[in-house]
């Protein structure tokens, strides 16, 4: 054991026992305090003047979207930490990360809700840093929550004739929202629970999942634009045809490429996939 005594016998082993400290204990040398983590937090969630810090109103100025949020939601909760503290992310850090990664399900990108700026940070453990990846969490959830509450985009506003009926953008509650994640006791529960449980959604998801699979083997083989194909008639474009029914699940198997008759087979698989698509059933 390092006898600590003999440490202030001259300047030089003063230094090695202070080195030797460092590498044993590095986090206790230069830990982090609450206080600390707060008085950066402070200075990321406003720019203003420090006589200003701490009033809700000045919120609204702020330039982003982002900005206002982060503003609102810390000057309401009381101006601390909500996903880290002195030993890094919190349980609860965890969870929203894990969800935030793990969107692209739901026709979401992780690059929208903070991902590569959380994970750039999370294993930093300077009171800058903590009060950043605070933030950056903060934000990442509230847009992953706005965004399966209220969806990337109001309807009415891209296409007001299409969209007619659909409703104008609704006020997100920001505070209400982080105040309901803080007070989960399930996090994971509480991420899954925010999509959408009805069946068109889900069946949009399972749709997804289709079609990004065939992207990933190769995608829709080109059908070139040309004269109308009768039934039995000869055309060179029938075994492109018969590879795209197989892939859209109504043909059973792909037809030989050598043949190049607009078959029967081939005729009810187009008849099938008309039907599905609600389009007339007549196999041409």
């Amino acid at each position: 054991m390092m006898d600590y005594v003999s440490c202030f016998s001259n300047p030089i082993r003063l230094i090695f026992c202070l080195f030797i400290t460092f590498l044993a204990f590095p986090t206790a040398v230069f830990a982090v305090t609450p206080t600390q983590i707060n008085t950066e937090l402070l200075k990321e969630v406003t720019n203003y003047p420090e006589e200003l810090l701490g009033l809700p109103e000045w919120c609204n100025i702020q330039g982003t979207r982002q900005e206002q949020w982060i503003c609102t939601v810390y000057n309401n909760l009381g101006l601390q930490p909500l996903w880290v503290d002195v030993n890094g992310p919190t349980d609860q850090a965890e969870h929203i990360l894990s969800a935030l990664k793990a969107v692209a399900p739901d026709g979401l990108n992780p690059d929208d809700y903070s991902v590569a700026k959380i994970e750039s940070l999370w294993k930093s453990r300077t009171a800058t840093d903590l009060a950043k990846l605070d933030t950056d969490i903060t934000i990442g959830l509230l847009e992953y929550i706005h965004d399966m509450q209220e969806g990337r985009f109001t309807p009415k506003f891209k296409d007001s004739k299409l969209f007619d009926q659909a409703g104008g953008s609704s006020v997100f509650n920001t505070v209400l929202a982080i105040s309901e994640a803080l007070s989960t006791i399930d996090m994971a529960a509480f991420l899954s629970s925010l999509a959408p449980g009805h069946r068109h959604y889900l069946a949009l998801k399972s749709a997804l999942k289709h079609y990004r699979s065939i992207a990933e083997n190769g995608g829709w083989p080109e059908f070139s634009i040309g004269d109308t194909i009768h039934p039995q008639s000869p055309d060179a474009r029938i075994p492109v045809l018969s590879q795209l029914l197989y892939i859209t699940g109504d043909l059973t198997k792909v037809s030989d490429s050598n043949q190049i008759t607009y078959a029967t087979e081939l005729v009810k698989a187009v008849k099938r996939f008309q039907k599905r698509h609600s389009l007339k059933t007549d196999g041409i």
